[in-house]
C-alpha cells in the first residue's frame, strides 16, 4: 500500500483538470529526478502525462513523464526543438504504481545550453529501463510545473485521466536503493534534495 491507499489524493478527469505550480528554476534543475503515484482510469491510446515543466507551444526545454499513446509509461526530456524519450512498460489500467524518472548530467552544458547525460525509468521502485540522452532546463514562465498534464501557451495538452498524489522533485539523482527504500513511504519535506513536495492531499 502506498501514500494513495486511503483516497488523499486528485483524481483528474482527462479533459482540463491540473494544478500549475509557476516557474521555479529549482524544479528545473540539471539533474533530477521525479517521482509520483498513479492510478491510470482511461484515455487509451493517447498521451496523459502526470508531471511536466515541459511545454509543447512555445517549445523550450524540460521534462515531462507519464503514459504514452501507446499505453506505456514513458519519460521525455526536451531540447527546445527536439527531444529524447525513454519507454517503459505497458501500463495496467486502474492499478496503484508508483513511478519514478530520473536524468543524471554528465559534465556541463553545451552553448545551447543541453545536457547529456542518462535518463533512467523505475516502476514500483524497480529500474525498467535506462538510456543515454539530452536535456534543456527549462528557465522561463513557460516551464511551470504542471501536475496532470503538459503545458501550452493557454491551456494544457496531453491531459493525465486518472488518480495523481505524491509528487516529488528532487535536484540529486536518487540512487536505485533510495528509489526502491523510500518510494512506498512519505519524506520529510526538509529533505536533502527535496525541491518540490506535492502530497495533494
Amino acid at each position: 500500500s502506498g501514500p494513495i491507499a486511503g483516497k488523499n489524493a486528485i483524481d483528474f478527469d482527462g479533459l482540463d483538470d491540473h494544478v500549475r505550480i509557476p516557474f521555479d528554476a529549482a524544479l528545473n534543475p540539471s539533474t533530477f529526478t521525479v517521482e509520483f503515484w498513479a492510478i491510470v482510469e482511461g484515455g487509451a491510446n493517447t498521451n496523459r502525462m502526470a508531471v511536466s515543466t515541459l511545454n509543447v507551444n512555445p517549445a523550450d526545454g524540460g521534462y515531462e513523464v507519464g503514459v504514452s499513446s501507446t499505453n506505456r509509461w514513458t519519460f521525455r526530456t526536451s531540447m527546445h526543438t527536439t527531444s529524447d524519450e525513454l519507454a517503459g512498460p505497458a501500463i495496467v489500467l486502474n492499478r496503484l504504481t508508483h513511478v519514478a524518472a530520473k536524468f543524471t548530467a554528465i559534465g556541463n552544458a553545451d552553448a545551447n545550453g543541453v545536457f547529456s547525460g542518462t535518463m533512467s525509468l523505475y516502476v514500483d521502485g524497480q529500474l525498467v529501463a535506462t538510456k543515454a540522452g539530452s536535456y534543456k532546463r527549462g528557465i522561463g514562465t513557460n516551464n511551470a510545473l504542471l501536475i496532470g498534464g503538459t503545458g501550452l501557451s493557454s491551456g494544457i495538452q496531453s491531459p493525465f485521466h486518472g488518480v495523481i498524489d505524491e509528487v516529488r522533485v528532487w535536484n540529486t539523482a536518487r540512487t536505485d536503493l533510495e528509489i526502491n527504500s523510500n518510494f512506498r513511504s512519505t519524506v520529510s519535506p526538509s529533505a536533502t534534495g527535496l525541491v518540490g513536495y506535492y502530497r495533494l492531499d
